[in-house]
């Protein structure tokens, strides 16, 4: 009976199951677990029994170790979902999970990112809702760590979908538009990723033609910073000029304080204003 709650909610505890448990009243007509047996309502006895569960359900944790044995073994059906576990030398640790149906949505949507447990998802304008189409776990968030946690992106979604991923700027087809925040990190990764696609435009110029992103991580890079108040001022005055020329200008205002940070938090939003003007 353990077994069974744990198995429709993992996230069960000891207390969680003396207190209420629909599989209680499912499999015993009883609110709880006392009702069922009074040695039950021992928080002490089920927590060992808890753990027993546990243990034989998940016999080396839940952890990066847990999920490999568990796709390996093909337990909780979790290997038609965990696509790709990877290791690289600079410590990186990448598991990428994704249905098959998603991978063939997603060639017909537009992506968007999401720093730590990095998302792609899809925004539906019709129903005013964010569908997830596949979540990546991963420990390092360099320019490098993320061009690798692209490109298996890309390679997974062509192997499920059985179709090449395309993008308009290269193919003439495909996706047109990425979204994302305004991490540096992120940014190049992605620009990386796609130069290694078509080496003929450098990681700058591919961002110019697909990458977009929002004032609202603008502005919320910029606070984190804390720059000088006149460097923050000069900063949050580029998405609002009218024209490249003027993006230019107060870029060369900013090169006046020599300091590399500055240039490089304001680049994703000029990057974004000189393909779009």
């Amino acid at each position: 009976m353990i077994q069974n709650i744990i198995t429709s909610d993992d996230s069960v505890t000891p207390r969680s199951i003396i207190a209420k448990n629909n599989s209680i009243n499912a499999t015993f007509d009883k609110d709880t677990l006392s009702e069922v047996h009074a040695s039950l309502n021992n928080v002490d006895k089920l927590r060992t029994l808890v753990a027993k569960c546990y243990k034989n359900m998940h016999p080396y944790g839940q952890g990066n170790l847990g999920v490999m044995h568990s796709v390996q073994c093909k337990k909780f059906d979790m290997h038609n979902y965990v696509r790709r576990i990877e290791q690289f030398e600079d410590g990186q640790t990448l598991i990428l999970c994704m249905l098959d149906f998603q991978a063939k949505a997603l060639q017909n949507l537009k992506v968007q990112g999401d720093i730590n447990e990095f998302e792609v998802n899809s925004y539906d304008e019709m129903h005013k809702l964010i569908s997830s189409y596949c979540r990546i776990y991963t420990n390092i968030f360099t320019a490098n760590a993320y061009q690798r946690l692209f490109t298996q992106i890309f390679e997974v979604i062509e192997n499920l979908s059985e179709k090449p991923v395309k993008f308009y700027h290269i193919d003439g087809t495909g996706w047109k538009c990425i979204l994302g925040d305004l991490d540096p990190g992120q940014a190049k990764g992605l620009g990386l990723a796609l130069e290694k696609r078509d080496p003929s435009r450098n990681w700058e110029e591919h961002l110019t033609y697909i990458f977009k992103s929002c004032l609202v991580h603008f502005n919320r890079n910029l606070i984190a910073k804390k720059f000088d108040n006149e460097v923050h001022l000069l900063a949050k005055s580029i998405p609002t000029r009218s024209s490249v020329e003027e993006v230019h200008e107060y870029f060369k205002k900013l090169e006046l304080y020599d300091n590399k940070r500055i240039i490089g938090k304001c680049l994703c939003s000029f990057l974004i204003l000189e393909r779009t003007q």
